[in-house]
């Protein structure tokens, strides 16, 4: 079980700030599972400027479905950030 952590914006979306998810092999998988979930999220897949950790290393978006996650990964999830 992957646990995902999420902040500002994506803890507005999901209106939680942690989520656990079963059965995600890879990053990519636990991003279209939780675009199932809330479809208001499935608008950041296409994007390039939103982070994400896991247990703590950043991943280029090029390497999401290279990353096995294991059941005890923690993955946190970063909005592209703007301002001034």
């Amino acid at each position: 079980m992957a646990v995902v952590k999420f902040y500002s914006a994506f803890k507005e979306i999901f209106k939680n700030d942690v989520m656990e998810l079963n059965d995600v092999e890879n990053l990519n998988d636990l991003l279209s599972k939780l675009a199932e979930l809330n479809p208001k999220f499935q608008h950041y897949l296409g994007r390039d400027d939103f982070v994400v950790l896991v247990n703590g290393a950043s991943i280029p978006r090029k390497e999401f479905n290279n990353v096995k996650l294991r059941k005890d990964d923690v993955i946190e999830l970063f909005p592209p950030v703007s301002g001034g």
